[in-house]
């Protein structure tokens, strides 16, 4: 019979005297009725008894070679690139965790490779900023506040003298409406 899944590592500990007290009674009542686990917890306790028995080899020594082999074998087993680090560790998650860690850095990578093309501007809208970054553009400038504000991020001596030299035009000879003056003839609204 072969135990219970779930109780396979609780009765290694249980056999080498390393579970704690709570858990150790708990798997105990459990192996009085589970044969499984019962014959399980024999075979393991006769191997760890048979382990503890033997004498350690005391003659067999390693020599100083041996150290710095095993020594560079491990460096060279450790992964140094970060790209060699997220393989290292994705390799060891199972398929259900590393799938979707995969298509989730998919989906950042395609987010960032579309953020990164610059969007298409309509022709007109080149023109505009064209004519609009131009450093020679006459100094009769419609008085809107884009000119405005193109003019004083070159420079507030320009804008100073762009505003003085509007100041002084003589004004056109358009009337100018009041609401004072578009009232009927009544007063009535």
């Amino acid at each position: 019979m072969k135990p219970c899944r779930k109780n396979r590592k609780p009765i290694t500990w249980l056999a080498l005297e390393e579970l704690d007290a709570p858990r150790a009674q708990t798997l105990r009542e459990h192996l009085a009725m589970c044969e499984g686990c019962h014959q399980y917890l024999a075979e393991i306790s006769s191997v760890t008894a048979k382990l503890s028995a033997q004498e350690p080899v005391s003659y067999i020594k390693a020599s100083a070679t041996f150290h710095k082999k095993i020594a560079a074998r491990l460096q060279d087993n450790e992964p140094n690139s970060a790209w060699e680090i997220a393989m290292a560790n994705l390799t060891r998650l199972s398929w259900r965790v590393a799938t979707p860690a995969v298509a989730a850095l998919l989906v950042v990578l395609v987010v960032v490779a579309i953020q990164r093309q610059q969007p298409a501007i309509p022709s007109h809208c080149q023109l505009a900023a064209k004519i609009i970054a131009s450093p020679d553009l006459p100094r009769d400038l419609s008085p809107t506040f884009a000119n405005y504000q193109r003019v004083a991020n070159e420079s507030p001596e320009k804008l100073d003298q762009l505003l003085t030299e509007q100041g002084n035009q003589n004004l056109s000879a358009s009337p100018i409406y009041r609401a004072s003056t578009r009232l009927p003839a009544n007063g009535s609204f």
